[in-house]
């Protein structure tokens, strides 16, 4: 069998003019792309690009807080998931620009899952925050899940929440500590 070739041939779509659909601006450099590409590489992409954020009607949306380097191996890496070396700069200083990038990313994405939030997301959200490591956004969905009797119920009737719990048994705990703290808080008011 042959060596898969969709990473190359998505690679291949980085920076092509002729197939772009949207353009990112970075101090002064044109960056042309993909809105698809993106959108199914990031669920920011996708809310920003396909959403009805007004970016998925721009043609051309500038990015103002990132060196075009660093933008440009962000994209390497969003159409070929590798990482870049094709910049001059010293190989950890581009990687610690990537680490800021992708944390401003990471918690653009756990605003946009709260902003989003309902019963139908908060198991699969739970979930995304217990596997990726984000204890703020695991908060703020315990809260939610225990807020409401009803939402609870129907939370946890859910096939996805049974999934979340069968893959991080220790969620149970956390959720059952959130519902005693709620209703001792409850209790004391």
């Amino acid at each position: 069998m042959p060596p898969p070739v969709l990473g190359r041939h998505l690679g291949e779509l980085l920076f092509d003019d002729e197939t772009a659909d949207v353009r990112f601006g970075v101090r002064g450099e044109t960056f042309p792309a993909q809105r698809c590409v993106l959108a199914a590489q990031s669920p920011v992409f996708r809310a920003e690009l396909l959403g009805s954020m007004k970016e998925h009607a721009a043609r051309t949306i500038r990015v103002d807080d990132m060196k075009v380097p660093v933008f440009a191996a962000l994209f390497y890496f969003i159409y070929t998931d590798e990482l870049s070396e094709i910049y001059d700069e010293r190989v950890a200083t581009m990687a610690a620009h990537l680490l800021v990038a992708a944390d401003r990313l990471k918690k653009s994405c756990e605003d946009k899952i709260v902003r989003h939030l309902d019963v139908g997301t908060a198991a699969t959200s739970l979930a995304l925050a217990e596997l990726h490591g984000c204890p703020r956004l695991k908060e703020v969905i315990l809260w939610f899940l225990v807020a409401s009797p009803e939402k609870s119920k129907t939370i946890m009737a859910s096939e996805e929440y049974q999934h979340v719990i069968t893959d991080f048994p220790s969620i149970a705990t956390e959720i059952v500590l959130a519902m005693l703290s709620a209703n001792s808080t409850k209790q004391a008011n």
